[in-house]
């Protein structure tokens, strides 16, 4: 089965969305969820330790892991707006990979 790939990039966060064009026509919205905490998503430790740094806030673990957490529940506001987008952009489906989420 061959797809036409459109992609279009909506998330600023941790959680990416994209936009598939099928050779039908139909449209398939997809969404990464990497995992389902914050601890895994370097991205936030970084973003954490330079708003601290930038704030002149002490690099603790505990204002680090307070960071992480407040950025994280930012991102799902990002995540509403990016469902929303794919959505008003006329996805038929949409289809959320949520690998690496196991645990051993």
């Amino acid at each position: 089965m061959k797809t036409t790939r459109r992609r279009k990039r909506f998330a600023r966060n941790v959680f990416q969305s994209a936009q598939l064009r099928l050779p039908s026509g139909r449209k398939l919205g997809l969404l990464r969820v990497a995992n389902f905490g914050p601890v895994p998503y370097m991205i936030l430790c970084a973003r954490a330790a330079g708003e601290l740094t930038n704030n002149n806030v002490k690099l603790t673990p505990q204002n680090v892991r307070q960071a992480i957490q407040d950025d994280w529940f930012a991102n799902f506001a990002d995540l509403a707006e990016s469902l929303q987008r794919l959505k008003s952009d006329g996805a038929d489906a949409l289809l959320v990979d949520i690998s690496n989420n196991c645990r051993s």
